[in-house]
């Protein structure tokens, strides 16, 4: 079951500034800072976090963006994302610009409340409960987009996001790279994992949007990387974008272009984005039947947190990571969360042959607007309705028919 913000008392106290800022080597041979069981970069104030106002609420064109510490080591789109949440046409570049340059517009750079900036969009790798509870709690103001994916592949991420830690912070430590599979170990026999524990926040998430889908929203970097355009209709429309905004359309046609490239991971050209993450998805696999049964229990045990979640796109993940294989998501459900899809007339009368692969929506919520009577049916009910008509006894004078 996913947790409750109430549950979690991981936070140290606020006495010793000292102890707060102690910086950490071990588990992961990184230089970190501990914040309750979110490991942080080195040059990140703790006593920070911790002083933020719980009271304090995203005012209502503001846009938070909630990013796995995976993603944030190579993230290509940060920009682009940033484009479009502050509506602001992006600027042609050759080289996209580094997640550093929004240093600014970090939660966890700031002592108290927003960044100094002039944006309304910020980002944070803080898991949800170490931010303010107004934040995820409130019925209005803000939007929380929340960048997600395949679990497995956000963790064996992780590694590049404390090498570029290791490089910001030369001299403050040595790094200690390891395999993956050491890595692995590391993280799940660990109290402390960078940026909090993923599945527990992706649990957390999903939760809040099935509570309020009009403020928290969960977006797949997979669905980026298969149809950026229907990707961007979907998070344009929950940001409350007309569909022919002109930022929309700029964003949209710089993130195709850029997609060759890589949109979440610099590519080589040598493969497709999409193939190097089913790559990675498959090495944790094989990194943890390496791994000693009591360590494959934990993440078993992590896992069981996802079936129970009201998230139709879980349920599919939850099956991958259970049968420790690829998440086999239907294609059509790219559209069908973005509202662009067309049902299949057929699949409801279980007529359709092509299953997944079937170009339109089928999707379980398609059944009832679908339901309809066949021909002769209908027919029939007609000729009795106008039989019905036509002998039915005239009401006297006065009196309602």
């Amino acid at each position: 079951m996913a947790p409750h913000c109430e549950q979690f008392s991981l936070l140290p106290p606020k006495g010793d500034k000292h102890e707060i800022e102690t910086v950490y080597i071990e588990p992961y041979g990184i230089p970190h800072k501990r914040v309750g069981d979110a490991a942080l970069p080195p040059f990140i104030e703790a006593s920070h976090i911790l002083n933020l106002p719980w009271d304090l609420r995203l005012q209502k064109d503001d846009v938070l963006i909630s990013i796995p510490a995976g993603l944030l080591g190579d993230i290509q789109v940060m920009e682009l994302l940033i484009n479009l949440c502050e509506h602001q046409l992006p600027v042609e570049r050759d080289d996209p610009l580094r997640a550093c340059a929004f240093k600014n517009q970090m939660i966890e750079k700031n002592e108290y409340g927003m960044p100094s900036s002039n944006s309304n969009c910020y980002f944070t790798l803080l898991p949800p409960w170490l931010l303010p509870k107004e934040w995820w709690s409130s019925d209005d103001h803000g939007k929380i987009v929340v960048m997600t994916s395949d679990p497995r592949y956000l963790l064996l991420r992780q590694p590049n996001f404390w090498s570029m830690i290791a490089q910001c912070t030369a001299g403050a430590g040595q790094a200690s790279m390891c395999d993956g599979a050491s890595y692995i170990q590391r993280y799940l026999e660990s109290s402390v994992q960078a940026g909090g524990e993923e599945l527990q926040k992706l649990a957390f998430w999903a939760k809040q949007e099935a509570l309020k889908p009009d403020r928290v929203k969960l977006f797949f970097i997979e669905d980026f990387i298969k149809e950026p355009e229907i990707a961007i209709k979907d998070l344009s429309d929950f940001l409350g974008m007309p569909p022919t905004d002109e930022v929309q359309a700029k964003v949209t046609q710089r993130m195709t272009l850029q997609k060759a490239g890589g949109l979440f991971w610099k590519m080589d050209g040598s493969s497709g984005e999409l193939e190097h993450l089913e790559l990675v998805v498959r090495q944790f696999e094989e990194f943890l039947a390496e791994l000693p049964m009591r360590v494959q229990d934990i993440w078993n045990e992590k896992v069981s947190l996802l079936p129970s979640l009201p998230q139709p796109r879980l349920s599919w993940l939850t099956l991958s990571l259970r049968q420790h294989n690829l998440a086999a998501v239907p294609h059509w459900w790219i559209a069908h969360c973005a509202r662009l899809c067309k049902p299949c007339s057929y699949h409801p009368r279980g007529l359709c042959r092509t299953g997944d692969f079937c170009s339109y929506c089928h999707d379980e919520s398609h059944r009832i607007e679908l339901r309809r009577d066949s021909k002769r049916v209908r027919m029939r009910k007609r000729r009795q309705r106008e039989r019905y008509r036509i002998s039915r006894t005239p009401s006297p004078d006065g009196l309602s028919s």
